[in-house]
């Protein structure tokens, strides 16, 4: 069985609650989980605490923020798999 999250995590109750909510949540087996609207700070912390475990894909890693982008660029989408998911494919 695989788990499967989706969740907005806006900037409501701090990153070390969504973290540990994150660690609860996705402690055992097979897990897949998308947030949206994550900033880059959220994003590195994530990528500390589940990088290692497994995939870790950041979008702002892949088309940072330009000059003449609005407010809203600045939030990306974090997707943290576990290491047994295996990615096929993508675009």
């Amino acid at each position: 069985m695989v788990r499967i999250l989706d969740w907005n995590v806006c900037s409501m109750n701090g990153a070390e609650n969504k973290i540990d909510y994150l660690k609860r949540s996705l402690d055992n087996g097979s897990f897949i989980a998308i947030l949206q609207e994550v900033k880059p700070t959220l994003a590195s912390l994530l990528q500390d605490e589940f990088g290692g475990r497994g995939i870790f894909l950041y979008s702002l890693d892949f088309r940072p923020p330009g000059k003449y982008d609005s407010g809203a660029r600045e939030l990306g989408v974090a997707i943290i798999a576990s290491d047994d998911i295996e990615v096929r494919g993508s675009g």
